[in-house]
């Protein structure tokens, strides 16, 4: 069957910002931990349960935006674009958080 990369945040302060910190994975889940550096990401919303063309469409609409303001989006790096899912599975769809983030080159702040 078709299989979906799915992340979760740990925050720092409780592990004091090392994965060798955190508790180890359940036997026979296919979990691996990894550190990751931050990233500035330009973000734009998608209500409900967005389709993959939903998505795509809302990803075209930020590069758009990016483009008109100036900035690069760092492409051809891993995951470069991700749908970013906020809520647990049993919240109603109108209600629902959603926001399609791309990697920005070089920002500044």
């Amino acid at each position: 069957g078709k299989t979906t990369k799915m992340k979760f945040p740990v925050m720092e302060t409780k592990y004091d910002g090392e994965a060798k910190r955190l508790p180890a994975a359940t036997a026979g889940g296919d979990v691996a931990v990894r550190e990751a550096q931050g990233v500035v990401c330009a973000a734009i919303s998608v209500p409900g349960l967005p389709l993959e063309t939903e998505a795509k469409a809302a990803e075209d609409r930020l590069r758009k935006a990016l483009a008109r303001d100036g900035y690069e989006a760092a492409i051809g790096e891993e995951e470069e674009c991700q749908l970013a899912r906020y809520n647990e599975p049993f919240i109603p769809a109108p209600f629902r958080r959603n926001e399609v983030l791309i990697k920005l080159k070089n920002f500044k702040m």
